[in-house]
Formats: structure tokens, C-alpha cells, sequence
């Protein structure tokens, strides 16, 4: 169990990091919701607005603000309109990677 929550918080630490680089102007990183005074961003936050950040378009098509979603929502969708997998590949090529760049993300947004 202890494993289990080890790896989930270096994946929500992973995608916060991601989360952050596209929206400088936001607040995802622990850090930065320490310093903002929110409350820190669950594992499942983070995976829900990789999806949006990921399907934009879809996502806003069905909301203007992803926020309004669940998570099972978010996912559910994302089966709907056959983008699950494909952000699941993302995710994990964000999750394996040691050496994190700015061209690794810009390559998850294509």
C-alpha cells in the first residue's frame, strides 16, 4: 500500500509539473498552492485537468470551465469520444520519463 501511494504522488507531482509549465499564470504545483494559500491539488484534479489540457476541445465544448466536471465525468467523455487512450499514452510517457524538458511537454500537446 505504502508503494502504491508512493508512485500516485510522484504521478500527481508529475502532472502538476506539467500543469504548471502550460499555465504559468496558475496554481497546480504544491508550491505554489502553499504560497496562494489553496488547498494542494489531488491525484484525481491532476489527472481531470491533464485531460482537458490534453482534448481541449472537447472538453469545452461540453463546458466552459473544466472544473464544473468530475472526474468520472472527465473520463467518462474522454471514453465517449474515443480520446481516452490516447491521453492515457500521454500520461504515461509523461510518467516514465527521468529528464523532464519543455520539449517533452510541448510533445504531449500534439
Amino acid at each position: 500500500m505504502i508503494e502504491i501511494n508512493y508512485l500516485k504522488e510522484k504521478e500527481r507531482k508529475a502532472i502538476t509539473k506539467f500543469l504548471q509549465w502550460n499555465d504559468r499564470n496558475g496554481c497546480y504545483t504544491d508550491k505554489n498552492s502553499d504560497i496562494e494559500g489553496v488547498e494542494r491539488m489531488s491525484y484525481q484534479d491532476a489527472v481531470k485537468y491533464f485531460f482537458g489540457v490534453i482534448n481541449p476541445e472537447l472538453y469545452y465544448s461540453i463546458t466552459d470551465n473544466i472544473f464544473e466536471l468530475t472526474y468520472e465525468e472527465v473520463i467518462n467523455y474522454a471514453r465517449k469520444f474515443n480520446v481516452y487512450d490516447t491521453t492515457m499514452r500521454k500520461l504515461l510517457v509523461l510518467f516514465k520519463q527521468k529528464n523532464v524538458t519543455p520539449k517533452l511537454y510541448r510533445s504531449l500537446l500534439n
